[in-house]
Formats: C-alpha cells, structure tokens, sequence
C-alpha cells in the first residue's frame, strides 16, 4: 500500500526516531509461541515462501507478526502479482469469508526480487496492514475495510489513484523495524537491479 520511495524517503527519520504507536501496537507478545503450528501466512510461490521463511528467522519484529496471524482467524496469500501504485508490495484491500476465518492477500511484485532486504520490509509493511484488519472483527467484509482506511489512514495520491493506495503509521514503522533488525543483524541490500520507482 505504499511507494517504495515513500518508503525509503522517510527512512533517516524512522532510524533515529523509533516510534511510541509501533512499542505500543507491536504484535502480540503470547502470539509469538505460536509460530510452526497450523501456518496461516502462506506462499504456493518458492521464491516468496523462502524469502518470508528467511524474514522470519532474521527478523523478530516479523516473526512476531506472522506469530499473530497464526494465532487469529486469518488466512494470508502472498502471491505473486503486481499492485496498481507500482511499489514492490501491497496488501490487497479485499477479505473472503471461509467459514470462521478471514482471509486476504498480499502482492509481491517478482521484478523487485533482488531488492531481497527491502522486499522483506515491505512484505511485513503489509503484514502490518493485515493485523489492522485481523485485530478488529468487524472488518469483515470489503465495504467496511474500505471505511476502516477511509477514517484511520491517509490516501498516498488521491489525484490519480482515487479508490486505493491507503496508508498507515504503524505499517510504516513495522516496515522500518524489519528492516533495522536486519540490518542490525548484518544483512545488507544487494540492491535492486530490477524495477524501481
């Protein structure tokens, strides 16, 4: 749901100036032993399955974020696809109801697959943008996911993106601390050779 500039444009501020809203909206902590039961973020695609697996063994703001989804009643596709504003990921601002569960979708753009550090960012930006949705059980349905963005988050380009491109602070922040743990960690961007906005 956001720009891969936007996202690096902000980055100096968000590396000196952790957030209170992202301390206190981090995911769950008793979620956090859930993770390798019944896996509710999922990929039929290697490529991105192996890079959330990667994500989820280097990052631990992330791995705190898939924990949650494990333990909710969401289900999450990450596929393959490309998103309307041309950034590397975006979370699709649809739900389908299965029986008790809710399940929703996140795009990965394959041409930003050698951003690798940066695309693990952005996929747990939009992870973040799942959680939005999972943790409050009214959001069931298109119209009031819809609404929910329209009150909570701000429109990243009204002018010509009118029906999309919602963003939030707290998915800014997740995405900003995937990517200072991985970098914490060691773990520096090969950089992108592929698309780039």
């Amino acid at each position: 749901m956001r720009r891969t500039t936007v996202f690096t444009a902000s980055l100096a501020t968000a590396l000196l100036c952790p957030s209170a809203t992202l301390i206190a909206q981090s995911p769950r902590p008793e979620a956090v032993e859930l993770v390798g039961q019944i896996p509710r973020v999922r990929s039929e695609n290697p490529d991105i399955a192996e890079q959330i697996a990667d994500a989820t063994r280097q990052s631990p703001f992330f791995r705190a974020l898939v924990a949650e989804i494990d333990a909710s009643n969401g289900i999450v596709y990450v596929v393959a696809g490309q998103c309307r504003h041309g950034g590397a990921a975006c979370f699709m601002m649809r739900v389908t109801k299965a029986a008790s569960n809710r399940i929703l979708q996140i795009r990965v753009d394959p041409r930003f697959a050698d951003c690798d550090v940066d695309l693990i960012a952005s996929i747990g930006h939009e992870l973040w943008h799942v959680l939005e949705i999972l943790r409050n059980p009214k959001l069931d349905n298109d119209d009031a996911i819809f609404h929910f963005y329209a009150r909570e988050g701000r429109h990243s380009n009204r002018a010509t993106f009118p029906f999309g491109g919602w963003e939030t602070t707290g998915a800014l922040e997740a995405g900003y601390q995937v990517l200072r743990e991985l970098r914490a960690a060691g773990i520096a961007s090969r950089g992108c050779k592929g698309a780039r906005r």
